[in-house]
């Protein structure tokens, strides 16, 4: 942590509220992203037991999987995720044709998606989750929709686009946040979405309460084991059900679990949306465009590869595709830092403290003196 950022944690502790770190925002807030909160069950690598889902902070969508160990209710949720999604990328996936001036036709995205989420957790759990859907194709003995391989290759093109510096296409709200506040908290305590806001909201000097409040909200995707423990017995009616073939018994319970999972999810879902209000809240940096039409460009790639049928991802790069992807994602954070210092005040604060900064006037310029960096043809100065 920066001395700036160190002695702005402090002043937030002493005033019991959080304290801009920057003057500007630099990523991009789509008007209409996709926010998904979800409950996995603790201890399962894949069981969702709900999602709740929406481009409308006033329209939840709320799907649940009573017994997700039970591979009927697990695909029943997942089908049903997997048709949302679809259905929101479907209006990203069109091209442009733009027209070179060699003649050639260009495919261009003129629009890109943004899924958030409210923490990191879920954004990895729904990495995961898009690494398990995209071998379904391989499975022989189930019928699946085409909806949910379709979300496979979709998670796991976002799950590798996450690791792009700058990138605004995948976002937790708890990153959104704590790029722009610092609270009088650790980083770890920062991606409790409910407290994060709590430090945001809270009145100067009004103390500690209402912080120490939102403390006991569990946004997922593990749920809270209070909670677990509140819901066994649905599980296992609903078991019992399945195995009696009682159908309405099923849905019964399913709406009892419904109305249960409102109670956690619900709240993950308008904080998130809140969350985003915030950082709109802050003028754009003057290079947050330059980086969405990056965005713009890479998601293009992906859905040029959707034109021609599913896009299959391999289980890991081979060494010259991943050396590239490390060049391309360093000389991304290289230039993300340098814009980053550029456009905000408070950040070009942070590296004068560490003594990162010099001024002074370029008199002469040596053009003899060249270099060919690596992954070029071309020398440079």
């Amino acid at each position: 942590m920066s001395l700036i950022n160190t002695l702005l944690s402090a002043e937030a502790a002493i005033k019991h509220k959080a304290i801009p770190r920057r003057c500007m925002r630099h990523r991009t807030l789509h008007d209409r992203p996709l926010v998904m909160t979800a409950l996995n069950m603790s201890g399962e690598v894949a069981a969702p037991l709900a999602f709740c889902y929406g481009t409308d902070r006033d329209q939840p969508h709320i799907v649940v999987a009573v017994e997700p160990r039970n591979r009927e209710s697990r695909f029943k949720i997942l089908n049903q995720v997997s048709k949302a999604i679809c259905q929101y990328l479907d209006a990203f996936i069109t091209l442009k044709e733009e027209l070179l001036d060699s003649g050639e036709v260009k495919f261009v995205a003129t629009d890109a998606p943004q899924l958030v989420t409210p923490n990191r957790a879920t954004l990895n759990y729904l990495s995961r989750l898009g690494r398990s859907l995209r071998y379904l194709h391989l499975d022989q003995e189930h019928d699946l929709p085409d909806e949910t391989l379709w979300t496979g290759a979709h998670l796991s093109w976002f799950a590798e686009h996450i690791h792009y510096p700058g990138q605004s296409i995948i976002q937790s709200a708890t990153e959104v946040i704590s790029r722009l506040y610092a609270t009088g908290q650790s980083d770890l305590e920062d991606q409790q979405l409910s407290t994060l806001l709590a430090w945001v909201r809270n009145e100067e000097g009004s103390g500690l309460n209402s912080i120490r409040q939102a403390e006991r909200n569990v946004f997922g995707p593990t749920p809270d084991p209070q909670w677990e423990r509140k819901i066994e017995p649905l599980v296992s009616s609903w078991t019992v059900a399945f195995r009696q073939g009682d159908h309405h018994k099923q849905h019964e319970i399913e709406e009892l679990f419904i109305a249960e999972a409102k109670k956690v999810l619900l709240p993950a879902y308008e904080s998130t949306f809140d969350a985003l209000d915030y950082a709109k809240g802050f003028h754009p940096a003057k290079h947050v465009q330059r980086r969405w039409e990056q965005d713009l460009r890479l998601w293009g790639y992906h859905a040029l590869r959707c034109q021609t049928g599913l896009p299959h991802f391999s289980r890991r790069h081979d060494p010259i595709k991943a050396a590239k992807k490390i060049e391309e994602w360093s000389s991304a954070l290289e230039r993300l830092e340098f814009e980053e210092a550029i456009d905000d005040p408070l950040i070009l604060a942070e590296h004068d403290a560490a003594g990162r900064c010099l001024m002074g006037q370029v008199t002469d310029v040596e053009r003899a003196h060249t270099e060919i960096k690596p992954g070029n043809k071309r020398p440079s100065l």
